[in-house]
Order: structure tokens, then C-alpha cells, then sequence
């Protein structure tokens, strides 16, 4: 059984210590008495072990067989070149940033959980990309080929258990976010073949490049579509009700009208029927005199 997995989540903020590493190389003295300024043996150069995660895996560093020659007092060799700081800050101030947004559990032919990643390229461009664990595995494969010595570390699989339990799956999502930032740290890594096509750098991809996006997305467009139908069968429900209400008060109204005219109208006919009588009374008085 494997044993269980603590991601470590790297800083994020990991830029300024790389700035800080490129700045704070020591100058190299220079013998004032001699004024030949000629490259240094690589044997002066103090040597710097490695700055991250990989420091410890890929030892000290060595100095790089390209020197050039000293310009006040700094070496410019291309390990520490300084001449190229604009270029370095420009990659370091804008680097591509995968993000792990969340997972999904699919059941079509067959059930298994795809992990959705934002990737934001160095233009400030992104995109959405969708990656199973068996892809992960196949990308760590190709890396620990390539790079040996400094290849992030996976969260391991799961056997004899339930691979979609929630916090399982919270925890791997972590852990493939650890995994992604660790990779990232590698300038050789992010600028290998096998990365760019895994996170689509060559050819990012539109919101309906694959059938199982454009069905994702279709899926919450229908989703989105029903709610808005419910919402207004609701309404016109209580439009038709309040339209019933209405009604039923008119009606009511007109009978109550009828009524009143009716007992107006009785009471004017009982009313001239007692004139009429009266009058004949008194002629019939007038007869009999």
C-alpha cells in the first residue's frame, strides 16, 4: 500500500529570490598592481550551489566554459552574465503560470476525473486545458528521462481504495498544483517539447477545439437555459395568477354594481307604485262627495 501523500506547497513568490540571487553575486577583486584583465581559472570562481528544489539534487554550480572579460570588476561569463539582465527580467517578470482551477468526475464509457488548468502564456494570453492523472504520469515519464536529477515529484497513485472520494481528490488536486509550480521552476523543463505540448504552448487551443470542451460547454449553456426557463414559467405563473386576481375582483365589482342598480330601480318602482295608488285614492275621495 502506498504511503499516504503531504504535498508541500512551493512559495509562489519565487521570482524575487531568483532576482535576489542574480544580484547579489559578489564582485571579483582584481589585482590593482597588474593590469592585465585577462579571464580568470575557473578554479577563482567561488562556486554557488544551486538556488530551489533542485539545489540539493544537482549539486554545486560549475563554472560555464564561455568567459569574457572583466569590466569592472564583474565577471561576465554567460552563467552570470549581466549584459543579458534585461532579457532575464523580462522571462522572469512574465513567466507562464499554470493554474489548477479544479477537477471533474466523467462517467461516459467509463468514469474518471479530469483536472482543469488555466494557463497563462508570457504575452499575458490564456487558455483552458483539460489533463487526466494518466496524463500527469506520462509527462513525469518523459521528464525523469530528460531530466533526471531535477524532475518534480508526483503525488503517487492510489490502489484498493476509492479514487473519487472528495478529499482524495482535494488532496491530489494539490498536489498536482505543487507539481506544476516545482516544474515551472526549471527553465529548461518549461522550455522542453514535452511540456509546451502538454500545456498547448505551441497551439493554444479556442474554448471548442475538442468535442469534449465543446460538450462541456454546451452542457452548461443547456444547464444555464433551463434555470432561465424556470425562472420564467415562474413568473408567468404569477403574472397569471395576479391576472386571475384581477379579474375575479372585476367581476365581483360588476356583480355588486348589478345589485345596487337593481335594488335602486325597485326601490323607484315601489315609489311611483305609492303615487299612483294615492292619486286614485283621492279621486275615488272626490267621486264619493
Amino acid at each position: 500500500m502506498a504511503a499516504s501523500f503531504v504535498p508541500v506547497p512551493f512559495p509562489l513568490d519565487w521570482t524575487g529570490s531568483y532576482r535576489s540571487w542574480i544580484k547579489k553575486i559578489s564582485p571579483i577583486n582584481t589585482n590593482s598592481s597588474s593590469n592585465n584583465c585577462g579571464p580568470s581559472s575557473p578554479e577563482s570562481i567561488p562556486q554557488v550551489r544551486g538556488h530551489g528544489p533542485w539545489g540539493a539534487a544537482s549539486g554545486a554550480l560549475t563554472p560555464d566554459d564561455s568567459w569574457r572579460r572583466l569590466r569592472g570588476g564583474l565577471l561576465l561569463g554567460s552563467s552570470t552574465q549581466l549584459d543579458g539582465d534585461r532579457t532575464l527580467e523580462s522571462w522572469v517578470e512574465r513567466p507562464i503560470t499554470p493554474t489548477l482551477l479544479g477537477y471533474e468526475v466523467l462517467e461516459e464509457r467509463a468514469k474518471f476525473t479530469v483536472y482543469k488548468i488555466l494557463v497563462t502564456g508570457s504575452q499575458g494570453d490564456s487558455w483552458v486545458i483539460f489533463r487526466r492523472y494518466t496524463d500527469f504520469c506520462r509527462l513525469s515519464d518523459k521528464l525523469k528521462e530528460l531530466f533526471p536529477s531535477c524532475c518534480p515529484a508526483l503525488p503517487p497513485k492510489r490502489w484498493f481504495k476509492d479514487n473519487y472520494n472528495e478529499e482524495f481528490l482535494e488532496e491530489r488536486q494539490i498536489g498536482l498544483q505543487t507539481f506544476l509550480q516545482n516544474m515551472m521552476l526549471h527553465k529548461d523543463i518549461i522550455n522542453s517539447e514535452v511540456v509546451r505540448h502538454f500545456l498547448c504552448l505551441v497551439d493554444p487551443p479556442s474554448p471548442f477545439d475538442s468535442l469534449e470542451e465543446s460538450r462541456r460547454e454546451a452542457d452548461t449553456l443547456r444547464k444555464t437555459l433551463e434555470k432561465r426557463e424556470n425562472h420564467i414559467s415562474l413568473l408567468v405563473k404569477r403574472v397569471k395568477s395576479l391576472s386571475f386576481s384581477s379579474e375575479s375582483l372585476e367581476s365581483q365589482c360588476e356583480k355588486m354594481a348589478a345589485i345596487v342598480t337593481d335594488a335602486d330601480t325597485q326601490r323607484k318602482t315601489g315609489t311611483e307604485m305609492d303615487i299612483c295608488k294615492n292619486t286614485l285614492r283621492w279621486m275615488m275621495a272626490g267621486d264619493t262627495q
